[in-house]
């Protein structure tokens, strides 16, 4: 509370910075790939989790 009132930056304020340079760095990203690759799919959150899980999990 002290900080908000000097003026600094508050936890909330700081992670809502983050996550918009986050949202910034991936729609850039995004872009990029577009257009290095037109057919390429940009959408990695799936390719990421079963990634985790081929290399991670153990096998039946």
């Amino acid at each position: 509370m002290a900080a908000h009132r000097a003026g600094q930056p508050t936890d909330n304020q700081q992670l809502t910075t983050l996550l918009a340079e986050d949202a910034r760095l991936r729609e850039a990203y995004r872009a990029e790939v577009k257009a290095a690759q037109p057919a390429a799919e940009s959408n990695d959150k799936d390719y990421i989790f079963i990634t985790f899980i081929m290399d991670h999990m153990p096998s039946a």
